[in-house]
């Protein structure tokens, strides 16, 4: 698979453009193959070359890029940098609203005396379905790009509080938190 995209790669690069887009070049990749196109994708900009990469693997995202646009569903949830990409919230809530037994997600900070505060995670289930605290920390784990954005905790509750207008009143839940 690695030499398949090393192969594109090297055609692309015949024309020389200043700009290459490349759409998801890690996925059906293997982990090792995935460092040798990250590096490639390093030698590329080291040569002066902008690049606009989708990727799903967060890991490799966050290790290569400068500014970062997250997507849930085609909207843009989030922008920035990785450092500012792993501490936002709507990041970790989208992780957790796509296991399928999940209707909303909320996350908020708690206090930490060391860290300043840890993502604390608030989960309503759909109707009928039950699914653990636990269950929902490991699905969300992967989908986390970076470890300190992991949930400290995921509290499952029977319904998030929201506005009148429906959005997610997150003021009680830090209060909880």
């Amino acid at each position: 698979q690695e030499e398949r995209e090393r192969v594109a790669f090297a055609r692309a690069l015949a024309t020389d453009p200043q700009l290459r887009l490349l759409d998801e070049p890690a996925g059906g990749v293997n982990p090792e193959e995935t460092v040798g196109l990250a590096a490639l994708i390093r030698k590329l900009v080291a040569h002066g070359k902008t690049v606009c990469l989708i990727e799903h693997k967060m890991d490799m995202i966050m290790q290569l890029a400068d500014k970062i646009v997250v997507l849930n569903n085609g909207a843009k949830i989030a922008e920035g940098t990785p450092a500012e990409i792993r501490r936002d919230p709507q990041v970790i809530e989208a992780a957790l609203l796509q296991h399928p037994e999940v209707e909303l997600a909320a996350a908020v900070g708690e206090p930490d005396e060391y860290a300043g505060e840890l993502p604390v995670c608030y989960v309503a289930l759909k109707p009928g379905v039950q699914v653990t605290p636990d269950e929902l920390k490991a699905f969300a784990e992967p989908l986390i790009a970076e470890r300190p954005a992991w949930p400290k905790q995921i509290i499952v509750i029977d319904a998030i509080p929201v506005t009148s207008v429906g959005k997610i009143f997150k003021p009680q839940l830090r209060t909880d938190a």
